[in-house]
C-alpha cells in the first residue's frame, strides 16, 4: 500500500478499550461519547457531528483538561466554505489567526497516569521525539468524515473496531484491525467511514 503502512514491530495493548470504558464508567474520565454540544468548546476544539475526541496530553503540567488537545489546532471547522478539488466539492475551513503547535502538548493528563495509556504514551514519546497530540477518537455509527487533510501524518491504533470500518486516503482503502498500529498519510485528502451499528474507537497520534 502507498498511503498506509502496517507497523508490525510496535507493541500491542489489548486492554485499552476495557480500561477506557472503566475510566468513563467510574467518572475518572467525564466523556459522553453519544452526545455533545459543539458550542461548549473553544473554536479549535469544536467537533463535527458524529465524531468526538479526548486527548491524553495537555499543554500544562498536572492537568485534568482532556479536551485541551481536542479538535483542530490550525483550522476552525465551524467556519467552512465549499471548494472544488479534482472535480470534487470539499469543505475548506477557515485558518485560525494563531495556530497551536503540536509539540506544545507535552504533559500526560492526570486521568491516564497509572494506566496502560501511560505506558503507551511513554513508548510513543521515546520512539517519536517530535510527538504531538495523542488522542482517543470515537466515530459514531453510520457516519463518514468530510474529505479533508491534516497538517501532519498520523499513527492509528484501533482499540475497538469492526468489519466495515474503513479509512480512505486518496484512492486507497484500508481496514485497520483492532490492536494493530498503522501509519497513515493523512497530509493527503482522506476520510474515515463507520457504516456499522457500533462505535469505532481509535488512538490517533500526531507525528512529524
Amino acid at each position: 500500500m502507498k498511503h498506509f503502512k502496517h507497523l508490525t514491530e510496535m507493541p500491542k495493548y489489548p486492554t485499552l478499550h476495557h480500561e477506557l470504558m472503566n475510566l468513563i464508567a467510574t467518572d475518572v474520565i467525564k466523556w459522553d461519547t453519544t452526545s455533545y454540544d459543539m458550542e461548549e468548546f473553544r473554536p479549535h476544539q469544536r467537533h463535527r457531528k458524529g465524531y468526538s475526541e479526548i486527548c491524553l496530553n495537555a499543554q500544562l503540567p498536572d492537568s485534568d483538561d482532556i479536551y485541551d488537545g481536542a479538535g483542530n489546532l490550525i483550522f476552525d471547522w465551524t467556519d467552512c466554505t465549499e471548494v472544488e478539488v479534482d472535480g470534487m466539492m470539499v469543505q475548506k475551513p477557515r485558518k485560525l489567526d494563531v495556530p497551536i503547535p503540536e509539540q506544545n502538548f507535552k504533559y500526560l493528563c492526570n486521568q491516564f497516569k497509572g494506566t496502560t495509556f501511560e505506558t503507551v504514551y511513554n513508548m510513543l514519546a521515546d520512539k517519536y521525539p517530535m510527538l504531538g497530540r495523542v488522542k482517543i477518537m470515537v466515530q459514531q455509527p453510520h457516519y463518514a468524515l468530510p474529505w479533508h487533510t491534516d497538517p501532519a501524518n498520523r499513527l492509528h491504533y484501533p482499540i475497538k473496531t469492526q468489519d466495515g470500518c474503513l479509512m480512505v486516503v486518496e484512492n486507497e482503502v484500508c481496514y485497520m484491525k483492532q490492536d494493530e498500529w498503522w501509519w497513515s498519510e493523512t497530509e493527503l485528502y482522506h476520510t474515515a467511514v463507520n457504516p456499522t451499528d457500533f462505535d469505532r474507537f481509535h488512538l490517533v497520534v500526531a507525528i512529524s
